[in-house]
């Protein structure tokens, strides 16, 4: 029996810092996962990227699964991307590049066994 999340999950919340990062959330028993961010009005360069590690700790470089860029429209929303599992540790979101003119809110959504 396969379960979701209720609603999504906050990652980022109105962050404007470069490297600002979202709590890592557990993938233990994930199957799928999506991803969406929302660039806020007057925004006209900065990216998000989703990145996963093994760890919540963990201090290295974390694998980049996707890459959201503004592209310098106002309130552009990213696309929704999908990852297929088994799926094991952790997912984050993190500011790469400084945001000009506003600020960045992302989430996303688990499909999980029940």
């Amino acid at each position: 029996m396969l379960g979701a999340d209720p609603f999504p999950l906050p990652m980022l919340t109105a962050a404007t810092a470069l490297n600002a990062v979202s709590d890592p959330v557990p993938l233990n028993d994930t199957r799928k996962h999506a991803h969406g961010v929302v660039f806020g009005t007057g925004v006209t360069a900065g990216t998000v990227v989703v990145e996963t590690a093994s760890d919540r700790n963990y201090a290295g470089t974390w694998e980049v699964l996707a890459t959201y860029a503004s592209g310098g429209a106002p309130a552009q929303l990213g696309s929704k991307d999908s990852y297929e599992g088994p799926l094991i540790g952790f997912v984050r979101h993190r500011v790469s590049v400084a945001l000009v003119g506003g600020s960045v809110t992302s989430t996303m959504r688990r499909l999980r066994t029940a």
